[in-house]
């Protein structure tokens, strides 16, 4: 079973070499990284991934660099954000075309998904940082090669409160 290096959120089965994100049902302390581990001790059937392991899986699998997937988080005003939610947002204000140049308000959808409130209009937040994370991580590449790409239905539209702020 591999593991990642920090605190442990994903695990590979052995199996099926998919990837699964600890649930609080899944005890990351209780899995030993040099014991064979598959989706059936977590309780779940190879190959039937929840929407976050099934872009995390097509995303490393694109992307093929550990250098690159082992930094997949991103923090704006002190939260923390995942790759997928980076994505997806991009993905709700139109895709990655739509949102070069957008970066505030890539971050304002996230936080709004997340907090409810927008960012800080303090300067320095990070989410000017943004566009060369999305290039880091390859996602408008990742986003061309991939037409059938699956983003949840809350995803599909801009947060409502986005359209409200200056």
């Amino acid at each position: 079973a591999k593991r990642e290096e920090k605190a442990v959120s994903w695990i590979q089965c052995d199996e099926c070499e998919g990837w699964r994100h600890f649930s609080p049902a899944m005890d990351p302390g209780k899995v030993d990284p040099a014991q064979r581990w598959t989706c059936a001790m977590a309780k779940r059937q190879c190959r039937r991934f929840n929407d976050v392991e099934l872009f995390m899986n097509e995303w490393t699998g694109f992307v093929a660099d550990d250098r690159v997937t082992a930094m997949h988080k991103f923090a704006v005003d002190g939260n923390e954000f995942d790759v997928h939610e980076v994505f997806w947002s991009a993905q709700a204000l139109g895709g990655s075309e739509s949102v070069q140049g957008r970066w505030k308000d890539l971050a304002n959808d996230m936080m709004l998904r997340r907090t409810g409130e927008p960012c800080s209009a303090t300067k320095g937040r990070n989410f000017g940082y943004l566009n060369k994370l999305y290039s880091r991580w390859q996602l408008q590449a990742f986003e061309s090669s991939r037409a059938d790409i699956k983003v949840p239905r809350k995803y599909r539209k801009p947060h409502p409160l986005l359209l409200t702020l200056p």
